[in-house]
């Protein structure tokens, strides 16, 4: 009973870390497809760690696992891995525009999806399921799936740091973290999976996926609240910024500072450096005189533009 309730409250836990970080995303103001893409993954992740919960409470009532719900909180599982390579094809390209690339990412979970839901009939998913739904005798699509998963979130991860090396020669301490959140999961699935494959005796607890997830989670909302990750430029946008030649930032609707190319911190660095976080603060410093001016200026040629756009509206 102890062991239940331990398992129940580490799944509730990351429920509430999934639901947490998926509210801190939905109210960004100004989303794009990174974000969409961001919240459908912890979205998934929610749900299956609310429908795996839900298993081990009528578990622990009755005895009994409800198939359904297994295979609801299955399919979930599935899409992880398309998602998951839409993320980080994402973070390097800012990007997807054609729908045949979302397709041709979601044939495998679809088709692991198919195999399941109809696996009545030709039982090559899973060949036995116990009465009470605790032990499962897999068939031999199964293996099949387990291989395009893995080879789908190693891809993902190999994409990401590739590119991040070729087009910054670094991993910045927001790739690092979310890479980090990624990899856990990642290698416990390897593990669950050697052992599948090669019948070691290797022994996890139910839970290890939850708390991976749960890491996961936790890094991204590291990532997202101290380094403005999902704000910043796209990676391959971010390389051609570094070789303009003019002084080049970019900050957000709350004055956040979420990308400087190369020369404006070789010529305002040290400036920054002294408030990282408020743009607006930095341009009380001199050095910002002539740009306050240029600024001012556009606002007011802006409202000027806007109370003659008025007035020819009331003459009217």
């Amino acid at each position: 009973m102890l062991e239940s309730i331990i398992k129940i409250l580490i799944y509730l836990f990351s429920a509430g870390v999934h639901l947490v970080l998926l509210i801190r995303i939905k109210n960004i103001k100004y989303s794009r497809q990174l974000h969409r893409i961001c919240a459908l993954n912890i979205l998934i992740l929610f749900m299956w760690t609310i429908l795996a919960v839900s298993n081990i409470i009528i578990d622990t009532i009755t005895g009994y696992r409800i198939c359904s719900i297994y295979f609801a909180g299955s399919i979930c599982v599935f899409f992880l891995p398309a998602t998951l390579i839409m993320f980080c094809i994402l973070l390097v390209k800012n990007k997807i525009s054609s729908i045949v690339t979302y397709i041709l990412i979601c044939i495998p979970p679809v088709t692991s999806t198919i195999m399941l839901v109809t696996n009545s009939f030709h039982k090559l998913f899973i060949k036995e399921i116990s009465e009470d739904v605790k032990t499962l005798v897999f068939g031999s699509y199964y293996y099949v799936h387990c291989t395009w998963q893995l080879i789908y979130s190693t891809f993902a991860v190999l994409y990401l740091i590739y590119f991040s090396l070729k087009y910054t020669n670094c991993l910045t301490r927001q790739i690092l973290l979310v890479v980090s959140g990624i990899i856990m999961p990642i290698a416990v699935d390897y593990v669950v999976y050697l052992n599948y494959f090669s019948n070691l005796p290797i022994s996890l607890p139910d839970s290890i996926h939850t708390l991976s997830y749960c890491f996961t989670t936790v890094c991204l909302s590291i990532a997202i609240k101290k380094y403005k990750f999902l704000d910043t430029l796209p990676i391959a946008i971010r390389s051609i910024v570094d070789y303009i030649s003019d002084s080049f930032v970019v900050i957000d609707y709350k004055n956040n500072i979420l990308e400087m190319n190369n020369n404006f911190k070789n010529e305002f660095g040290s400036i920054i450096k002294q408030n990282e976080s408020d743009f607006y603060k930095v341009m009380q410093d001199e050095n910002f005189n002539n740009l306050k001016n240029q600024i001012s200026k556009i606002t007011a040629n802006k409202e000027d533009h806007i109370r003659i756009q008025e007035l020819s509206r009331n003459s009217q």
